[in-house]
This record gives structure tokens, C-alpha cells and sequence, in this order.
């Protein structure tokens, strides 16, 4: 999901965020993860406990995200294609 528009709303599996509640969202408990196969990132370094923090303040105060994150209107636009 490119904006934060569209992950407050989640995907295809639901939503990642519980806005104001960071213990009840997904993403606080896969990037928390102890074990390697539930992990977020999935590859290189877990996140240290002070970025995870970061992520849970976010949460907690609304997952507020710039008003200019427009998605692209293709997906196949995004950079990461």
C-alpha cells in the first residue's frame, strides 16, 4: 500500500492498523515478531525497539500521514514496478 490513505483502509487481507490502539494492529506485531517466518522486514536487521516504538506512537495518534501522498493512478506506475 503506497499512501496513507490506503493503509488505514488495508488491503486484501485487511487492515495492518487498529488507529489508536498500536497493541491490536498487525503491523506492531509482525515487525515485534520474535520468530523469523512472521518477522517484517523479512530480510536483513528486525527493527530496534526504538523504531518499533516510532511505528506505536504513530499508531496512537491517528497513523496521520502528508496530505500530498496521491497514489499513483496505475498501479504499474508505482516505482516499484
Amino acid at each position: 500500500l503506497e499512501n496513507g490513505a490506503l493503509v488505514r483502509e488495508g488491503g486484501d487481507s485487511g487492515k495492518v492498523l487498529d488507529i489508536g490502539d498500536p497493541a491490536a494492529s498487525v503491523l506492531i506485531e509482525r515487525i515485534a515478531a520474535r520468530d523469523e517466518a512472521d518477522r517484517m522486514p523479512p530480510e536483513g536487521r528486525p527493527l530496534a525497539v526504538e523504531e518499533i516504538e516510532l511505528f506505536k506512537r504513530w499508531i496512537a495518534d491517528g497513523a496521520r500521514s502528508p496530505g500530498d501522498d496521491d497514489p499513483e493512478p496505475h498501479a504499474s506506475d508505482h516505482w516499484g514496478f
